[in-house]
């Protein structure tokens, strides 16, 4: 599968940029510790807005930038949709933004 890495990019950085806006970016890198869990999301030591921001998309940011092998599928938003039930915020577009880095996975996104 070909994933079109213009589009990727810019819905990483769409993705950053509708973090930002909730407040859910931060400039404090957690220790090593929490990012090296084994568990999905790192849910035992970080928000799924850390594991956001310095796991998935530092990870594919790095993939991007040099050319890296994506992963074949991505499949976050279940799980982002469940977590958004508990949050005050409108975190309506971020959850539409997640559903197209899924659906660019699998070949059907509209972004």
């Amino acid at each position: 599968m070909d994933v079109d890495l213009t589009v990727l990019r810019n819905l990483l950085v769409a993705i950053e940029s509708e973090m930002s806006h909730l407040d859910y970016w931060e400039t404090s890198t957690p220790d090593s510790r929490a990012l090296n869990s084994t568990l999905p999301f790192c849910c035992d030591t970080l928000k799924f807005s850390q594991w956001m921001q310095f796991v998935l998309l530092k990870r594919m940011y790095i993939a991007v930038e040099n050319q890296h092998t994506l992963p074949a599928s991505c499949n976050i938003s279940p799980y982002a949709e469940e977590v958004f039930k508990t949050l005050d915020e409108d975190t309506s577009r971020l959850l539409v933004l997640i559903r197209d880095l899924d659906a660019l996975f699998s070949n059907e996104s509209s972004a």
